[in-house]
């Protein structure tokens, strides 16, 4: 696959199926003779091409099982794809879970530089911005509480503020943003219009298009297993 150096993302002829034996089965017969058969395959998308370009916020929408999720995680490279492939280029960062970085086990201060390092840095640099991250997240005076203690929003914050401390070319972002409260958002739209401009590019995921609408810079749907350009 050939690519010009500006691209940071490109994907090609993507698809991603799982195998299916196909309905239920009532007897003991309709189950030997469905196990005696080939799985099916069910596509979640295919023959989706993606390319991001440096300082671009792309936010991808659909409604739930349409497959944002397994989609960002080929991207990420994850999760194989069945069909195509993708090329990246440069660092990336991806956020593909919710409590990413936020391990109820360990004190806070233990997850702020665990988050840092899963997106990318070093242990040093990582407790070099340790209290940098924890001022952002307003976790200052909770390091060493467990973060089992902490709220959903909290522990949310976390990953974004590691994240906003790291240095990262390209971001990938699964419903984050939907745990935290506007104060943080519209921080955390600020510092992407930031990045942005820095030439940095961001794929989002989430159910509130009107939040998205702030800060995207194109939209693209995935509908019936099709990845769609939206206006």
């Amino acid at each position: 696959m050939s690519v010009e150096r500006k691209e940071l993302l490109l994907a090609r002829g993507l698809g991603k199926s799982f195998s299916e034996r196909g309905g239920l089965a009532h007897t003991v017969a309709q189950r030997l003779w469905r196990l005696g058969k080939p799985p099916e395959r069910v596509y979640v998308f295919e023959k989706a091409d993606f390319t991001l370009l440096p300082g671009e916020c792309v936010a991808l929408v659909g409604g739930n099982g349409s497959g944002k999720s397994t989609f960002l995680r080929c991207l990420a490279g994850l999760v194989e794809p069945t069909d195509g492939e993708v090329l990246r280029i440069g660092k990336f960062a991806a956020l593909l879970s919710h409590g990413f970085g936020a391990y109820e086990d360990l004190p806070v201060s233990d997850n702020l530089l665990l988050a840092q390092q899963l997106i990318g840095s070093t242990l040093k640099q990582a407790e070099a911005n340790l209290e940098k991250v924890a001022a952002m997240a307003e976790l200052t005076g909770r390091l060493y509480s467990p973060t089992s203690h902490l709220s959903e929003g909290m522990r949310a914050k976390i990953a974004l503020c590691a994240l906003a401390h790291s240095d990262f070319q390209v971001a990938l972002l699964d419903e984050n943003l939907n745990y935290v409260d506007k104060d943080f958002r519209d921080l955390f739209f600020d510092l992407t219009r930031k990045w942005i401009a820095e030439g940095r590019s961001l794929v989002i995921t989430s159910h509130d298009g009107q939040v998205l609408h702030k800060f995207a810079t194109r939209f693209l749907c995935l509908r019936s297993g099709r990845l769609e350009e939206m206006n």
